[in-house]
């Protein structure tokens, strides 16, 4: 039995926020959302995740009654802006739900609280309709260090997330699936004899690429 609904942010030809090196919300929601999946059924919970928000805004969000529902997003802002929050119907209190995914998603950003709007769709259908629901921004996704963060923390944050949702440790997998390789591709920008000539040339690439590194060959 589903006691848990996740709505993938954005959908239906929408790219939501566009981030560091063209990175889209929607794609990087889809490919955590894979994730959700796969984790998912791995330990055998009652959730269900949601590829398209559209389906509260335009749809019949009484049946989401007596379940909880969490719709997850990136933020953006000016390249500078950090952390992570959790959004809430205003008038409404944190609930315990809304503390523990605050608190789960501080373990890896800044936590920027709770924050309370009345202009969202989703969430003002949601709290018209009596379903309980939340949004939560997990980083900015223009913010170069809080996007190594999440990349580097991801299968974490999964967890964690899930965690804070059910509320429990989660059971023992009932299913693991083996990793696959992550196959990576290289962008050679130049060949240096001189060590300190191949140090001034990565500094200049750093300015556009700051993830790029030296490697000797």
């Amino acid at each position: 039995m589903i006691k848990h609904t996740i709505i993938l942010g954005h959908g239906s030809g929408d790219p939501g926020a566009i981030g560091d090196r063209g990175r889209t919300e929607r794609d990087e929601l889809e490919k955590f959302g894979k994730r959700l999946k796969e984790t998912i059924k791995s330990y055998g919970l009652p959730i269900q995740v949601i590829d398209d928000h559209n389906v509260l805004r335009k749809g019949n969000v009484v049946k989401y009654k007596g379940t909880s529902v969490t719709e997850l997003h990136f933020n953006a802002f000016n390249k500078a802006a950090i952390g992570t929050e959790v959004l809430i119907k205003q008038g409404l209190k944190p609930d315990a739900m809304d503390k523990r995914l605050l608190d789960a998603m501080g373990l890896y950003f800044k936590s920027r609280g709770f924050k309370y709007r009345n202009d969202l769709g989703n969430m003002n259908k949601s709290a018209t309709n009596g379903v309980n629901y939340r949004l939560v921004e997990i980083c900015f996704i223009d913010n170069v260090g809080d996007m190594q963060v999440y990349d580097r923390h991801v299968g974490q944050i999964v967890i964690s997330l899930l965690k804070a949702i059910t509320g429990q440790a989660l059971p023992a997998p009932k299913t693991i699936a083996p990793a696959k390789p992550v196959k990576k591709f290289y962008v050679q920008t130049g060949a240096f004899t001189v060590e300190l000539n191949a140090r001034e040339h990565l500094k200049e690439v750093r300015k556009t690429y700051p993830d790029a590194f030296i490697r000797e060959g």
